[in-house]
């Protein structure tokens, strides 16, 4: 109990040291008001004697503009018959009975303490409540403008169909993906990062669309030497704790050869009619005091294979059934159409949700390619 103060508002110096003797110094500082005294600030508790010689109806109105718990005094065997109505209609909160005894009135101050309790745990829920509507409008812009940055669909490249899906998530960081065509019509680049923090995700697009326009003919065919460009950049402005994952990889059409080179958590698989082959290369993430572990590696493609890239916020959205689970889900839908399969794979993923407007704990990131049955190599 830690009640600021409370008064005694009385004339009888016999009442006032009642409540003097009873209730504890250390528990609250009890004062005594007169009918022409003040009402002194910081008064959560008023206990006002019956026979007030005073103004009783404006003193209440006072009591309740500072809303003051009042406990009205009054005798048992002279108490007025408007007592009742001023209790029942809340003028007064409570009723406190002479002869007074020690247990009620110390039962009263534990329950104005705990209604203060309660006063302040409101309050700081209030402001809880407009901290996380503020948080949750910035994620949604911040969300929003990640969005605008994924197309809805990637443009067409003979012989490839792409699918893929993006969804926003709580955490802090940012996925990213993309596939587009060079402009030698040969080649075709794969992308997918995963960062940790939204500064992180800010500076990674800033790097690629600086490097989109820098890239030489000799980097295109080397995608380790471009992940090692992009982080040479964001190493300048990276923050100890902050990682990227990033998956990029380049589809040779003369030759079908896809060359790759990855770091952390992004997950690589690989289809075709013998089965499926997890290609990730994993490892840990890029940081800024780790030196990057980067290579290049290298499969042939054939028609109607397929290639599925995946983030890390994808496959822990499956925890439930485990990777394995999620791994076997693409197994059973090889050569069904891709659209189709991340739109159930998405489906599962939202029937999870209480409500539309609820998103996953980190961004969830997808991508299917698929080379056609007739695919053509291009010529030599």
């Amino acid at each position: 109990m830690n009640l600021q103060k409370v008064a005694v508002f009385t004339e009888s110096p016999e009442l006032f040291r009642t409540f003097k003797k009873t209730i504890p110094a250390a528990v609250a500082e009890v004062r005594q008001v007169a009918p022409d005294g003040e009402v002194p600030a910081g008064v959560t508790l008023a206990f006002v004697d019956g026979k007030w010689r005073g103004d009783m109806q404006a003193l209440l109105g006072k009591l309740a503009a500072r809303a003051t718990y009042v406990v009205l005094v009054d005798d048992e065997k002279h108490i007025g018959d408007g007592v009742p109505a001023m209790v029942a209609e809340g003028i007064v909160d409570d009723l406190l009975l002479m002869p007074i005894r020690a247990i009620e009135v110390l039962g009263k101050i534990k329950h104005v303490a705990h209604l203060e309790r309660v006063k302040v745990i409101a309050g700081v829920n209030l402001e809880l409540k407009t901290l996380i509507e503020k948080f949750e409008e910035d994620v949604r812009t911040t969300r929003a403008i990640q969005r605008t940055l994924i197309p809805e669909k990637f443009a067409p490249v003979p012989g490839l169909r792409v699918a893929h899906k993006y969804l926003s998530g709580l955490k802090s960081g940012g996925d990213y993906l993309d596939f587009f065509e060079f402009e030698d019509k040969t080649h075709v680049g794969v992308l997918m990062s995963d960062s940790s923090g939204y500064g992180l995700s800010s500076a990674f697009m800033s790097v690629i669309l600086r490097l989109a326009v820098k890239l030489s003919k000799d980097e295109f065919r080397s995608p380790s030497i471009t992940v090692a460009k992009i982080f040479e950049e964001l190493q300048l402005t990276m923050k100890p704790k902050e990682n990227l994952s990033i998956f990029y990889g380049i589809l040779n059409r003369k030759t079908f050869e896809f060359t790759y080179s990855s770091s952390g958590s992004v997950r690589f698989v690989h289809q075709n009619e013998k089965g499926f082959t997890d290609h990730t290369v994993g490892g840990p993430p890029l940081a800024k005091d780790q030196p990057p572990v980067l290579k290049d590696h290298k499969i042939t493609l054939l028609p109607a294979d397929r290639v599925v890239l995946f983030s890390d916020g994808f496959a822990d959205t499956f925890a439930e059934e485990g990777v394995k689970g999620l791994e076997r889900s693409f197994s059973k839908a090889y050569g069904d159409d891709a659209i189709e399969l991340i739109n159930n794979l998405t489906h599962r993923i939202k029937k999870r949700f209480e409500t539309e407007d609820d998103m996953p704990e980190q961004d969830c990131s997808v991508m299917i390619i698929d080379v056609e049955k007739r695919a053509m190599r291009l010529a030599k």
